[in-house]
């Protein structure tokens, strides 16, 4: 809890729940083809073309107003890069709120249990997370048209999200290995969230089980996926232990991510509104953005369904199935011994690279299993520099290294096969893209780190 000038705030960070960087109008765009893409740019420039007079987007601001939602300086607009997101219509300067939603205009696990399903939601074995309760919420609502309270905002929703679960078989194929994998356990997930709504709708709500079917509640998971905000919420009885902390907000979720973006949001407990303060410049017309915090393209494209390029965050994860080929490609000895240090010091997670090389992590790991039994008994001492003679252990490091990079490269080479065999015809262009923008990515990163290990020369003498 902060207090500026009187007033008193909740200040938490957007990154977790970010907006869908990809909107309707995008998509309608995108799969036009490649073509059409190319005119559309050519013929807007670098200039955006204001959207705000389309009627859904009238009746928003008319809905909105109506429940307390005062005047904006941000409009939506088409940008060339981004596709629809917000551009201001005046200068704004570092410290300005940009953006206020009152709070009977954000969608919560509140919001949900004081409606007239909340008889139902709070009866739900075994009990819902807050996301799978507003997902439920959010299709209600839909299935209502315009009898929804929540119509007017409804209606600006995109209706498909570019994340993996909207790709075909083929389509997920294409994706690098680490990130493919990652992205099956994200279907997975949601896959066991929709299964749960739909055995207990099936036998005690099925006025809702006759409209709930897997393509709503993919949807509507990814509209809170995509598009919420990080909202402290009080924990209910009546929902799973899961941290309740998201919100939806209207006209808000529109904002587009900048990593270079520098934001601060939350929820003002003397306004009763969300509202986020820029701490950088706007001049006119230009776009303003937020930043969804320091996550690399594979994180932003599981979770969102976009990535940015010249991301400094990008890296090339490894497995620890690739520590274990390892063991069985050089034997190396006192296995069981090393993994348990490394365990013990949660060292066997996150082991990247980057454009700047071997993660410290990494590193760190590669060396401990090149030890040998007396380098283990002073292990802390030895990653500390404080023991002389350890080349030779480096020098087998380095050639695990070699190894590892190795294998991931021949990886990388057999994925890029795959999109010259795979018909065309089975693969979206806008999720091709996707997936060859990974690849390349992550070949950058292959070449760069492999070049940055032969480099190095240890005397193994």
């Amino acid at each position: 809890m902060h207090t500026q000038n009187g007033t008193h705030y909740t200040w938490i960070s957007m990154s977790k729940y970010p907006n869908a960087n990809i909107a309707h109008d995008q998509h309608q765009q995108l799969h036009r083809g490649r073509s059409f893409r190319k005119r559309y740019r050519k013929k807007i420039g670098s200039r955006p073309i204001s959207c705000a007079n389309k009627d859904e987007l009238i009746e928003l601001r008319k809905w909105m107003k109506k429940n307390g939602f005062e005047k904006s300086c941000l409009e939506p607009a088409i940008f060339n890069e981004t596709g629809r997101g917000l551009m201001t219509k005046k200068k704004i300067l570092p410290g300005e709120i940009i953006i206020s939603i009152p709070e009977q205009l954000l969608i919560t696990t509140r919001t949900v249990l004081q409606s007239e399903i909340h008889d139902i939601v709070k009866s739900w074995t075994p009990k819902l997370s807050p996301q799978q309760a507003i997902a439920v919420f959010l299709i209600w609502e839909f299935t209502k048209g315009r009898q929804s309270h929540w119509f007017q905002y409804i209606a600006v929703l995109p209706m498909s999200f570019a994340t993996p679960l909207y790709f075909k078989k083929a389509e997920l194929s294409l994706l690098p290995v680490s990130v493919y994998s990652k992205a099956v356990k994200e279907i997975q997930k949601i896959k066991t969230a929709y299964n749960d709504i739909a055995s207990f709708s099936k036998e005690h709500w099925k006025e809702f089980h006759d409209v709930f079917n897997f393509n709503n509640f993919r949807w509507a998971w990814y509209v809170i996926n995509t598009r919420s905000v990080f909202f402290k919420g009080e924990n209910s009885e009546y929902l799973s232990c899961d941290k309740n902390d998201i919100a939806l907000a209207p006209f808000l979720d529109m904002l587009n991510h900048s990593s270079h973006a520098n934001i601060q949001a939350g929820f003002n407990h003397t306004t009763h509104c969300y509202e986020i303060k820029t701490f950088d410049k706007y001049k006119p017309y230009e776009q303003v953005f937020i930043s969804y915090g320091p996550h690399n393209n594979s994180h932003l494209f599981i979770e969102y369904g976009f990535i940015t390029l010249g991301n400094p965050q990008d890296v090339y994860d490894f497995s620890y199935d690739d520590l274990e080929h390892l063991r069985d490609l050089f034997h190396v000895d006192l296995w069981e011994k090393k993994i348990n240090i490394l365990r013990e010091n949660s060292l066997l997670q996150s082991l990247s690279i980057s454009l700047e090389g071997l993660s410290w992590k990494l590193w760190t790991v590669l060396q401990t299993l090149a030890m040998d039994w007396n380098q283990l008994q002073k292990w802390n001492l030895i990653l500390q520099d404080k023991v002389e003679g350890r080349n030779e252990m480096k020098v087998l490091a380095i050639s695990f290294a070699k190894s590892l990079l190795q294998r991931a490269w021949s990886s990388h080479l057999e994925q890029e096969k795959k999109s010259h065999i795979i018909s065309l015809a089975d693969i979206q262009e806008e999720h091709m893209n996707l997936a060859m923008s990974l690849l390349e990515i992550q070949k950058k990163i292959l070449s760069e780190t492999i070049r940055i290990v032969n480099s190095i020369n240890f005397d193994s003498t």
